[in-house]
């Protein structure tokens, strides 16, 4: 897989590139141990299909501040290795920003509790490629947290198209899907991270 893993980003779009070496020399100078997560600690709906982690241990917050945002990492590892990025400062100012764009109407995209979808699908020990995109899709029910990727129901995007595309002519057996929600590659190890994480 990992040799099909460049010609099927850079297929994609001029953002799209495989970046998996630099995520895991960053994450290594962070020398932060990472435990596996257990079921119980983030429990999941697999009916339903969504995430119904981290309920147990989120005391309530205001939606303007750091601890809100920190609490919307719902996969426990993950929260450990960002800790210390949102202990400084430049996460206040991106908190008091995206609140204060919410307060004048501006609508952003992907809803905040999806931001961080993509730690959440995907726990770190699990990461077995990393798909690196521009910024989140800006229309209605597109975005959801995994760069790529747009939620059940919408049609797929030109960029995610030309994805399945090269898929098909790598993988004479690929089946392009009739949707653009990419859930289920997350939780198999593909870790679909946005260069940017909201947009207007």
């Amino acid at each position: 897989m990992s040799n099909k893993t460049s010609s099927v980003a850079k297929a994609a779009s001029s953002g799209g590139s495989t970046k998996c070496g630099d995520l895991m020399s960053w994450l290594k100078r962070k020398e932060i141990p990472v435990e596996k997560e257990t079921a119980a600690k983030v429990p999941f709906d697999e009916k339903k299909d969504t995430l119904e982690a981290g309920k147990e241990d989120v005391s309530p917050t205001p939606q303007g501040s750091v601890e809100y945002l920190k609490s919307l990492v719902e996969n426990i590892g993950w929260r450990k290795v960002l800790l210390v990025e949102f202990r400084k400062e430049y996460m206040d100012k991106i908190v008091k920003f995206l609140q204060a764009e919410k307060e004048k109407g501006v609508k952003i995209f992907p809803p905040q509790h999806q931001i961080f979808n993509a730690f959440n699908l995907t726990p770190l020990h699990r990461i077995r490629v990393v798909l690196i995109g521009q910024d989140p899709y800006h229309g209605e029910n597109q975005a959801h947290g995994l760069c790529f990727s747009v939620c059940k129901g919408v049609k797929p995007p030109p960029s995610l198209i030309n994805i399945y595309k090269e898929l098909k002519t790598d993988i004479p057996n690929f089946k392009i899907p009739d949707h653009g929600c990419l859930e289920s590659w997350a939780r198999q190890g593909v870790f679909m991270l946005n260069a940017t994480l909201t947009v207007e």
